[in-house]
C-alpha cells in the first residue's frame, strides 16, 4: 500500500474543473464540454486507479469527510 501524496498537476486539473463548472452552476464529474474525469486526466497517461471526490456547499474539510 502506498501513501497518498500531494500532486501539483492534479491540483491544477481539479481547480480547472471548478473554474469551468462552478460559474455555470454545473455539478458532477463531467466538464462543460462533456469531458469525463478520465479524459481530463488523460495527459497524465494511463492509470489503473483514480477517483474524484467533489463536495458542494461545505467549506470545512472535516465535515466533507464525515
Amino acid at each position: 500500500m502506498t501513501t497518498l501524496i500531494w500532486n501539483d498537476d492534479l491540483a491544477i486539473v481539479a481547480k480547472a474543473h471548478v473554474d469551468d463548472t462552478g460559474p455555470l452552476g454545473l455539478v458532477g464529474h463531467t466538464s462543460s464540454d462533456g469531458k469525463s474525469l478520465k479524459e481530463r486526466l488523460g495527459f497524465f497517461g494511463s492509470a489503473s486507479y483514480y477517483g474524484e471526490n467533489i463536495s458542494y456547499g461545505v467549506d470545512n474539510a472535516l465535515e466533507i469527510l464525515i
